[in-house]
């Protein structure tokens, strides 16, 4: 017979919207360590964690739960996402743009793409935001026709062009 995965209890607990049940399962009465058996899998049980944490809304802890989700496995472009948007909700974004860039690195999605945009704009570095938003393409849907109004907004924000003095 197949042993039983742990994790089950905890996306039951989760679904419920008991998340301090669930992360009381997942983790030591201080909060720092996985416990048994879910040490056994330290990547995804640091992401449930932390998803766990986001959907309570305390995006530090969040955060520092799928850092140390990355930590295991840096290639984990979902964590990396994860983590993005734990620092777009705390209100940051240059740490949003890092880890976009890097879970770019391992998945090219227009979403991302879309994103590491927003987050560009986010920090006042409008050209760099167009030029993202220029390459998503037409069939994309919404995030199309969203980045197609965040280049009038970034172009707005820019001004009118310059005149170009070696004329």
């Amino acid at each position: 017979m197949p042993k039983p995965d742990p994790f089950e209890e905890i996306y039951r607990l989760a679904g419920d919207g008991a998340f301090d049940a669930a992360l009381g399962k997942l983790l030591d009465e201080a909060g720092a360590r996985l416990v048994p058996p879910f040490d056994e899998d330290v990547n995804h049980a640091w992401y449930v964690v932390g998803d766990l944490y986001f959907k309570k809304g305390d995006f530090t802890a969040a955060a520092r739960a799928f850092d140390r989700s990355v930590a295991d496995r840096p290639d984990d472009h979902q964590a990396l996402v994860a983590l993005a948007n734990c620092y777009s909700e705390i209100g940051s974004p240059s740490l949003t743009e890092k880890y976009l860039r890097l879970a770019l690195k391992y998945k090219n999605d227009v979403s991302l793409v879309f994103n590491l945009g927003n987050a560009l704009f986010d920090q006042g570095k409008y050209r760099e935001a167009i030029e993202l938003y220029k390459i998503i393409p037409v069939d994309s849907g919404d995030i199309f026709k969203f980045s197609q109004a965040n280049i009038r907004r970034a172009e707005e924000k820019i001004g009118p062009a310059e005149p170009d003095s070696s004329r």
